[in-house]
């Protein structure tokens, strides 16, 4: 049986290979840049502007009130319940004003309303906030499709 034998001198192999590692190296780095000269056809989809952001908050000055349906609207100031419909809003609201002044800072509300509870008493709420020189916002739950 006849050998086969390479006609390549011995450092030939190693030329071979050192360029098929630099054509393979060449073609990776030509496929990885040129994604971003090339224009890119399809779709972009970005979220559209809002104005009704909230900022950030100072958790230390700010209210988080959450109001609940009912036939005297049920107000929660974080996990503690208002017992006494508006005048107890109110009143509690005159408190902490008082609180944050001695501090030297003017508090905020942020209103998450119940979908059930009426405009109407989410408005009276705004005034009642604003009548004591305070910020209010409202809080949304996000739409579900």
């Amino acid at each position: 049986m006849r050998k086969v034998r390479s006609r390549l001198t011995d450092g030939s192999t190693t030329i071979l290979m050192m360029c098929g590692v630099s054509l393979f190296v060449g073609l990776c780095a030509f496929v990885l840049l040129t994604h971003h000269i090339v224009p890119q056809y399809g779709y972009s989809v970005r979220p559209a502007a809002s104005n009704f952001a909230m900022q950030q908050y100072n958790r230390d000055n700010t209210l988080i009130v959450s109001v609940a349906a009912g036939e005297t609207p049920r107000i929660y100031v974080g996990s503690r319940k208002i017992d006494g419909g508006l005048s107890a809003f109110a009143a509690m609201l005159d408190q902490w004003k008082k609180n944050n002044e001695a501090k030297g800072c003017v508090g905020g509300v942020v209103l998450v309303a119940d979908s059930a509870v009426a405009f109407g008493t989410v408005q009276q709420m705004t005034e009642k906030v604003l009548e004591r020189g305070m910020s209010c916002s409202y809080a949304a739950a996000p739409a579900c499709n």
